[in-house]
């Protein structure tokens, strides 16, 4: 069985969040980290995905009141606080866009399920599902966690074998993947302004920044000036790059600015005994 390496799991959690956070601006209570630290939560606690758990987790935090929540999720989040059930809410929602917010937050299934490829998949797909309706949303979230997990196991060579053959992939994610493995940043740098609500979007920004920078400093500030929604092309970017090169390449003074940083450290703790 692959083995985890604990340094590229906290990269991947620690990237993840200062990339939301230069995004957002200063402070890290932002959605996509803090759905994503109630998602690890019910993780831990549960030992593996509980959809009813993590829904419940998901509308108790919605009940806080959070500032930048992006309107679609809040609308599901609200119906299913009313009595909705999560199909219902998403349904009628099912236009209105909204499947960044689940992609950025499932990255705690990435490290979780890290050495479990059918758990991971099942997992992924079904957190989307709990707040968005479009299938491609659980895709792009899939592919995302499938990397970071073969990052944190097998390492580059691991990710890079993986898309050798992108048959898999739905093609609207194929058409941002292949031009970033083959070095093209221009896919991304067109989209992410001019689509910056599609969940391909921050995929493409994220995988370019992988494919074309050596720095994960380089690759974060890029992926957050590139055009769109800061605070998602940063969140996905840190968390491929912290995959890709550990902790310890993430810039201590960006760490240091993390509100949360005790909480990502006790989370790390736990999604690694999850992981085994």
């Amino acid at each position: 069985m692959a083995r985890v390496d604990p340094d590229k799991t906290l990269g991947a959690l620690l990237g993840h969040s200062v990339g939301e956070m230069l995004g957002h601006g200063p402070g890290d209570r932002v959605p996509g980290t803090q759905m994503a630290f109630r998602l690890a939560d019910s993780l831990i606690a549960r030992g593996g995905f509980d959809p009813d758990d993590a829904l419940s987790a998901y509308v108790s935090w919605f009940g806080t009141k959070p500032q930048g929540l992006d309107p679609a999720t809040a609308e599901v989040l609200r119906r299913i606080s009313a009595g909705a059930d999560s199909y219902a809410a998403t349904s009628i929602v099912a236009h209105s866009g909204g499947g960044t917010t689940a992609l950025m937050r499932s990255l705690p299934i990435a490290i979780g399920f890290a050495t479990h490829p059918e758990g991971l998949r099942d997992a992924t797909i079904a957190d989307a599902g709990l707040t968005d309706f479009d299938p491609l949303t659980g895709k792009a979230a899939l592919l995302m966690n499938q990397s970071v997990a073969l990052l944190v196991t097998g390492g580059p060579r691991a990710l890079s074998g993986s898309l050798q053959d992108p048959l898999d992939i739905d093609d609207r994610l194929q058409d941002v993947v292949l031009p970033a493995i083959g070095g093209v940043r221009r896919i991304a740098e067109d989209v992410a302004p001019r689509e910056p609500q599609s969940v391909a979007t921050p995929i493409a920004v994220a995988f370019a920044a992988y494919y074309t920078f050596d720095s994960f400093e380089t690759a974060v500030e890029w992926s957050v000036n590139v055009g769109g929604d800061a605070a998602v092309n940063g969140a996905l970017t840190g968390a491929l790059l912290g995959a890709r090169f550990g902790a310890t390449h993430v810039p201590h003074g960006w760490v240091e600015r993390l509100e949360s940083r005790a909480q990502v450290e006790r989370l790390h703790s736990g999604l690694l005994q999850l992981a085994g």
